[in-house]
């Protein structure tokens, strides 16, 4: 955390090794010219770097005395190599420098000398220098540090240490401090303008003595959102335990220390606050001890990290390390189409398309009861990308049909695809093509434009819905506007799959995320000017024939909402819920929402005061279907889930809040016709600071009003104003007699609250119809009521800015001229006042009537240009034009679906009677992978690799020949037939070792079940003896037992044997039907296939065995049962039926002799497709075999290596 993030991802996986260093002091003695000797020394006690003064440790060590002068900086450089400088030492400012000392001769002369040795800094080749703070403010020192990171070219980060014990910062005599040690940091890091971690960080100089909040983790836990880079650790920490004397931490530091420690680039540093010299053994038990901590976090780390729990992991275990408190855009996929590369990312996460699968499963459940067994399934996938979503429908499809065995027919759903982005409806034909057999019809185009098309009858309307269209806010990438306009094609039965999603807000404070939100501001690179923005800002063309985006000063980065794996953060208040959207919308909600969420910032302490409020976090979970849940919320987030991170949503400043304030979260979600946005701010309530009281301003006239007339007017007692003009009010027509109660009362109310209240209420009602109004952009807003609702709006702000100040000034002109009623509500209650003094100013009078006047023709012309305005407005008309997308469709229907199996090419056995020439071997391999490809084998589905690419085939075959012996496998039938090809003696090893490979084949993936013919029966037995044996041996069930999976279809015969099947081993190709064969070589195949003597064509395997098989073989070609193929060529003879035969094969295998050429001339595509399922077979090889490796004892390599680490050393 010292330097910058990208320094975290170098760090090995494999060897991580942490790096302590030792603080030097006086105590050790001088070394200013003899470093090398004094770096080797600290190297060979394990240490890996050294803390020492920049200007020397004479000079460090100088006893500051007023008028004195320091001894000068006496460093030389040429001591180590630049390189070693800055890999083995960091610097510090002399120990003596103070700039805000109390003593004025001393912060002097310390401004002075930092200087210097800041300069000297700049010359030194060393990349870190450290310094204490040494007062609770130290506004001199701020002020320095801050012109150097603003002014000059620092090649170096300034780290700044702070105290664990308040104690060493105490409070000045003349007041008080309620600050604890991270307020004391965060307000010097204010001072200095929070400037960025790359110069400017913090480190913490642990203590023996512990401040409260180091002892409360929900307090400490601040110190994760600073940018915390390194720990000087005291010696006088150290305690000896145990037999052997050997140093440990006490149990308060040692929390405190593995819970701060989150990163390996954060340098632990040891420190001597004695005045003695340490000593070297001593020295290496405090190094070994504090690395044998970190190797602790470590171990910790990769446990946690393996079962999904990343609360306390180090960096360098997280699988997305370089995305940890990166600012990512939100993707906008109506607006930009995502590369190949980010749909590659979003489809890595297993646990989010196994929760789709399941909801699925649940969904196709409840449809086939509701619409029954004889109608079929629509189901539309929205924003299908490059189709991960689709292979989940089709999968559930799959286990559907597998659990509904009692099913008359198996289900096929009617499958639907739309998607904009017209590179990835290239993808979407080709796995249409290859691996989802041409079932799915693609839709290219806006998903808002759908509903128009099945209007039309182009498409049936849905049955089930599926979208992935969630942000990390919910519904911040436009989920709900996309399937709010398909609602009017749906029917009432219609399931969306999510059914509902809801978003979640919690306060943050992070200095990190502000600093970087701030880092996105200006700088903008000269050729990037004309990128498109967040905001509606398009480029535009400059003189200079560039483009550039327009300036908008009120524009802040602080006004996105970003996206952020938050780590360096704080959460200050639980999360809690902002909007809800539930699909299908029948009820025609509107998508506009406002929410107004209150937190209550309390860390649960009675001894810190303070916190800092950089934002809000933004989360969601959503309900898929019935209760499969996806939720990225911390307190409830689906382990293992990747695809979303949180969602950040920052304020323009960082606020420092006191305990117990409420912190009020406004966030309003607006429409218009051309997109979406948010908009918000927040609220502080202190009652014990001024913001809660101004935040009442408006309010205190009101109260004040009524006071003042409540003890005056409504006692019956004249007001200050008018017993010092001698008025007496009286109710009009009435001589001395004062207003009843009532009426003063009702004076009361009119003056004093009545304008308020009208004026609320009508900026309420006018609020309401305006987000009525933005909401009515949505689909299904009645005209009718869009119209009522304008109208009634331009009456409420008529009344409110035109008829209410109106109003006012007709009542001043009658004041005018008639010199009584100065008040309107003075006027309802028919209030007059009786002088008892002579008045006498006549001509005072006729001035007031002359102002009468003139209010009276202002009064006029307003409302008459008024009238004209409005006359204007009703008779203006605006058209909006409307274009229709075009649409590409492909329709292809084929039946077929195939499993999830491990299936290799089997290289290995192919040598088992010999070599063969590797050109052809390698042709065979490509071969064999293009035919299984083309016959719709799905790569994702089903686990396609080479066999001789994964060596443990061959380890755990070697295994398994220890169970079994070779008079069972010299018994073996295969082994006979193919053993009768060579002479006695020359018979090859590894074709008697055939089935036991085969074996290993199966039980290294711990196979269930095994597609095999008849003739491999009497393998799998021995397979599943095998198996049986080796759990035997291990007294555990290690192994699955396999079990035969039977072809249901009768067996092929070879073309030119009947006892022998049809099989690639045979010599000639005649013997057999190839998915390369063209319709040429298809039907002189079969016009010489082996027949009888008999014309007719019958089925009768016992007596007539060859033309037996070409019926089969006519059956599977045409997917007809045998006594309907007799039926078809009952009227055929045997030329006839072998011409008809090779028909009916060619039009088969047509489609699949197409795509097999496609691949062929491809052979790229066949080797990643076998690359990919050779990885993914190797993982689950080596897994088994570890385990079986531990069973048997043969681990031992293992087990050292799980107690042996490495670390590295100084040693110059």
């Amino acid at each position: 955390m010292c330097q910058e993030d990208e320094q975290g991802a170098q760090v090995s996986d494999t060897e991580i090794s942490a790096l302590v260093g030792w603080m030097a002091t006086n105590s050790d003695g001088i070394h200013d010219m003899d470093i090398v000797e004094y770096c080797s020394r600290l190297g060979a006690r394990n240490y890996n770097f050294m803390n020492y003064p920049v200007g020397g440790m004479k000079r460090s060590s100088w006893l500051p005395e007023k008028d004195g002068v320091p001894p000068p900086i006496d460093l030389p450089d040429l001591q180590l190599d630049v390189k070693l400088w800055g890999t083995y030492v960091i610097g510090r400012i002399s120990d003596w420098i103070d700039c805000d000392a109390n003593e004025s001769w001393l912060a002097d002369l310390s401004c002075v000398e930092i200087e210097k040795e800041l300069n000297y800094m700049t010359y030194m080749p060393l990349r870190v220098l450290t310094l204490e703070l040494k007062h609770r403010d130290s506004p001199k020192l701020a002020e320095i540090l801050t012109k150097w990171m603003w002014t000059r070219n620092m090649t170096y980060s300034v780290w700044i240490f702070l105290p664990t014990d308040e104690n060493h910062l105490p409070v000045s005599d003349c007041g008080q401090d309620a600050r604890d040690i991270w307020g004391i940091w965060a307000d010097f890091r204010s001072l200095c303008t929070n400037y960025p971690m790359q110069k400017l960080a913090v480190g913490l100089r642990l203590c023996p003595n512990l401040a409260d909040e180091f002892l409360e983790p929900r307090l400490y836990k601040r110190w994760h959102a600073e940018p915390l880079c390194s720990f000087c650790i005291e010696t006088s920490i150290f305690t000896s335990s145990g037999q052997y004397g050997k140093c440990t931490l006490p149990p308060a530091h040692y929390r405190l220390l593995m819970d701060l420690f989150v990163s390996m680039v954060q340098r632990p540093l040891i420190h001597s606050n004695s005045s003695e010299q340490v000593d070297e053994h001593l020295r290496l038990q405090y190094v070994n001890m504090i690395k044998q901590l970190i190797r602790e976090k470590a171990i910790r780390s990769k446990e946690a990290a393996l079962v999904g729990n990343d609360d306390n992991v180090l960096f360098e275990y997280l699988g997305h390390r370089e995305y940890i408190d990166t600012l990512q855009m939100p993707l906008q996929p109506l607006a930009d189409n995502l590369d190949s590369g980010t749909y590659a990312i979003f489809e890595e996460d297993s646990v989010k398309y196994d929760l789709y699968r399941e909801a699925i499963c649940h969904a196709i459940e409840d449809l086939v009861k509701i619409v029954g067994e004889e109608q079929s399934i629509v189901v539309y996938l929205l924003g299908a990308g490059r189709g991960p979503l689709m292979q989940m429908i089709i999968e559930a499809e799959e286990l559907f049909n597998a659990k509904s065995c009692n099913r008359r027919d198996l289900l096929k759903l009617e499958l639907y695809s739309m998607e904009k982005n017209a590179h990835a409806i290239v993808t979407l034909q080709f796995r249409n093509k290859y691996h989802w057999k041409n079932r799915v019809r693609i839709i290219e185009g806006d998903m808002r434009k759908l509903s128009e098309k099945v209007k039309a009858g182009q498409f049936p309307p849905p049955d089930l819905v599926v979208s992935e269209l969630l942000g990390s806010f919910g519904d911040n990438e436009l989920s709900p506007e996309c399937l709010d306009s398909i609602t009017d094609i749906l029917r009432p039965t219609t399931i969306s799959i999510p059914q509902k999603y809801t978003s979640y807000v919690a306060p943050i404070q992070s200095v990190r995320l502000h600093q970087k939100v701030l880092c996105c501001s200006g700088g903008t690179k000269y050729f990037e000017r004309g990128f498109p923005g967040r905001g509606r800002l398009e480029p535009v063309k400059l003189q200079d024939g560039t483009y550039a985006l327009p300036e908008c000063p009120e524009a802040s980065q602080f006004d996105e909402i970003y996206v952020v794996c938050m780590r360096s953060v704080c959460e200050l208040a639980k999360p809690k819920a902002v909007f809800n959207f539930e699909h299908p919308n029948f009820e025609q909600k509107s998508n506009a929402r406002s929410a107004c969420i209150q937190f209550t910032v309390d860390m649960q302490s009675e001894c810190s005061n303070f916190f800092q409020l950089m934002g809000f976090a933004g989360y969601f979970t959503a309900q898929l279907y019935r209760n499969c849940q996806l939720s990225i919320v911390p307190q409830t987030h689906t382990k293992g889930l990747v695809s979303w991170f949180s969602a950040l949503i920052p304020l323009r400043h960082l606020y420092r809040l006191r305990k117990g304030t409420e912190v009020i979260f406004h966030i309003e979600r607006k429409i218009d016709t051309r997109g979406v946005w948010y908009e918000w701010f927040c609220e502080f309530q202190d009652l014990l600071g001024p913001r809660f009281w101004i935040s009442y301003w408006n309010y205190y006239p009101i109260l004040a009003n009524v006071l003042y007339y409540s003890v005056t007017f409504l006692s019956a007692v004249q007001t200050v104003g008018e017993e010092y003009v001698a008025l007496v009010p009286l109710i009009s027509g009435q001589q001395h007699k004062v207003p009843f109660f009532t009426r003063r009362l009702f004076f009361v109310f009119s003056f004093a609250v009545a304008p308020f209240l009208i004026e609320k209420i009508l900026e309420r009602i006018e609020g309401n119809l305006e987000d009525s109004l933005i909401a009515g952009e949505t689909l299904f807003f009645n005209r009718k009521q869009r119209n009522l609702r304008k109208s009634l709006l331009h009456l409420v702000t008529s009344i409110r800015y035109t008829g209410i100040p109106v109003l006012y000034r007709l009542n001043l002109a009658l004041f005018y001229l008639f010199g009584t009623y100065y008040y309107i509500s003075k006027r309802l209650i028919g209030l007059k006042y009786v002088s008892f003094r002579a008045q006498s100013n006549y001509q005072a009078l006729s001035y007031f009537r002359f102002f009468g006047a003139i209010n009276i023709a202002q009064i006029v012309s307003s409302v008459a240009i008024w009238i004209q305005d409005e006359v204007r407005k009703r008779v203006t008309v605006g058209f909006r034009q409307l274009s229709e997308p075009r649409i590409s469709e492909e329709e292809d229907d084929l039946d077929g679906h195939s499993k999830q199996m491990y299936l290799s090419i089997a290289d290995y056995h192919s040598i088992s009677m010999g070599f063969i020439d590797p050109v052809e071997m390698r042709n065979n391999i490509l071969k064999m992978a293009a035919s299984l490809l083309a016959c719709g084998l799905d790569p994702e589905k089903t686990i396609l690799f080479q066999q001789s690419r994964v060596a443990d085939h061959t380890n755990l075959m070697y295994i398994l020949g220890s169970l079994q012996t070779i008079a069972r496998l010299t018994r073996m039938p295969q082994y006979k037939d193919k053993a009768a090809a060579f002479k006695q003696g020359d018979i090859p090893v590894n074709l008697q070792l055939y089935p036991i490979l085969q074996a290993a084949d199966v039980l290294l993936y711990k196979g269930t079940h095994v597609p095999v013919g008849d003739d491999q029966t009497q393998h799998l037995l021995l397979m599943r003896d095998l198996a049986v044996k080796c759990n035997t041996v291990l007294r555990c069930d290690f192994f699955p037992v396999p079990i035969q999976i039977s072809a249901k279809c009768a067996r092929l015969k070879s073309l030119e044997s009947t006892t022998k099947k049809m099989s690639k081993s045979m010599g000639n190709d005649r013997s057999r039907i190839l998915i390369s064969d063209t319709k040429k070589v298809i039907a002189e195949k079969c016009a010489k296939a082996l027949s009888d003597s008999q014309s007719s064509i019958t089925y009768e395997p016992e007596k007539r065995p060859a033309i037996s098989n070409l019926v089969t073989l006519y059956a599977l070609a045409t997917g007809l049962n045998i006594e309907n193929v007799i039926h078809e060529c009952a009227n055929l003879d045997t030329k006839g039926f072998k011409s008809r035969l090779a028909e009916q094969i060619d039009a088969h295998i047509a489609p699949f002799r197409e795509k097999y050429e496609i691949l062929l001339q491809q052979p790229q595509i066949i080797r990643d497709i076998l690359m990919f399922g050779t990885q993914r077979a190797e993982k689950k090889a080596r897994e088994t075999m570890a385990e079986l490796r531990e069973l048997l004892g043969f681990d031992v390599f293992q087990q050292i290596n799980s107690y042996h680490h490495y670390s590295k050393s100084l040693d110059i």
